[in-house]
């Protein structure tokens, strides 16, 4: 990547993270954190676990799935 170009790259990737729900970027980051190194059934188990009963009960969860069928962007609250 040419070096003119870099922070330009850098502002793009850092945008689509941006774009998403701080919520659900946080529990992202703990499924990975509480499920590396561990045998994937228990794995499995710990992310059923985060999905079912920490992101699903949120309420970008919600707008999420609304957005989606609604074919819109979502407006996230992060919470």
């Amino acid at each position: 990547m040419p070096l003119d170009t870099l922070a330009e790259t850098v502002e793009a990737e850092v945008g689509r993270y941006t774009a998403q729900s701080a919520l659900v970027l946080r529990l992202a980051r703990r499924a990975v954190k509480a499920t590396v190194g561990g045998s994937f059934d228990e794995g499995l188990g710990v992310l059923e676990e985060m999905y079912h009963h920490e992101l699903m009960t949120t309420e970008d969860a919600e707008e999420g799935l609304r957005a989606f069928v609604e074919k819109r962007k979502p407006v996230w609250k992060d919470r």
